[in-house]
């Protein structure tokens, strides 16, 4: 979730949005645009499913 997208103001506390929009319409637009599950293929055949949370995790115990 992009929270500048949510709360559209800046290091002062300013509004910076520009037109009304309802907290839900702003959550929308403020959504993640990255799949939060992601196919894992072999040889061009689906076998599973892997949610981002996981990948980070992998990476994160790669990184050390």
């Amino acid at each position: 979730m992009d929270r500048d997208k949510l709360f559209p103001v800046n290091e002062m506390g300013s509004l910076i949005g520009f037109g009304y929009q309802s907290y839900e319409e702003r959550l929308r637009k403020a959504a993640s645009s990255l799949p939060e599950l992601l196919p894992v293929m072999e040889h061009d055949r689906l076998i599973g499913v892997l949610s981002r949370q996981q990948v980070c995790s992998w990476v994160a115990a790669q990184l050390g």
